[in-house]
């Protein structure tokens, strides 16, 4: 194979592979290369003018697209640049909480009272249970003890913030009562008692102090 052969058949398949020849046309090319009959000065003279123009086709169109694609990567540069994100502005409506708040009820008074207390009177251990009874009511259970005397009184009352006062008959014909007092100072309650030697004897009193010991929660 000539030298000028090899330089043909290499612009042939460059041809090809940019596209401008068909798998047909470069066989025919090919054939006619190789073809002595073709071999002519004027033969290869005309074919290598076709080949060149062709080349110079070829290069049109492809400075022709790269420059197309090149102008509209850039314009989409400027597009993509230019384009202002859009924020949307939520406003999210807030409860007028003066219309949504409603009275929390509070705790019943009688709930500070409850619990288990135990203590000393003036001559007596002591023991004493409040327990909560519907309508803010409590129900008191004291009971005193010593060697000498022993006794006990259990009521219900109504508390008054920190005070409970109470008045326990003796009997139905009695006209006389049990006065009974109750102060509470935090975890402690002072006992003061009036008339009530009957539910204790003469040798015991309710007068005193007793201190909380368990909450209501664990009395049952």
């Amino acid at each position: 194979m000539q030298q000028h052969q090899m330089d043909r058949l290499a612009k042939l398949n460059e041809l090809r592979s940019a596209g401008a020849l068909t798998d047909a046309e470069f066989e025919r090319e090919k054939s006619n290369i190789f073809d002595r009959r073709h071999l002519n000065p004027l033969g290869i003279a005309a074919l290598t003018g076709g080949l060149f123009l062709t080349l110079i086709v070829v290069g049109v169109l492809t400075y022709w697209m790269t420059n197309d694609i090149t102008q509209r990567d850039n314009a989409a540069q400027k597009i993509r640049k230019s384009s202002v994100p859009i924020r949307l502005s939520v406003k999210t409506s807030v409860p007028d909480t003066a219309a949504v708040q409603r009275p929390v009820s509070l705790p019943d008074a009688s709930n500070k009272w409850a619990g288990r207390y135990q203590g000393k009177t003036e001559n007596a251990n002591a023991t004493m249970t409040i327990k909560n009874r519907p309508g803010g009511k409590v129900f008191v259970d004291l009971g005193v003890g010593s060697p000498r005397c022993l006794g006990g009184i259990s009521f219900n009352a109504v508390p008054n913030g920190n005070l409970i006062s109470h008045r326990e008959p003796y009997d139905a014909e009695s006209q006389q009562s049990c006065k009974m007092t109750l102060v509470r100072n935090g975890l402690r309650v002072v006992v003061e008692e009036n008339e009530c030697s009957s539910f204790h004897g003469f040798e015991c009193s309710f007068n005193g102090t007793l201190a909380k010991r368990y909450a209501s929660r664990q009395i049952h």
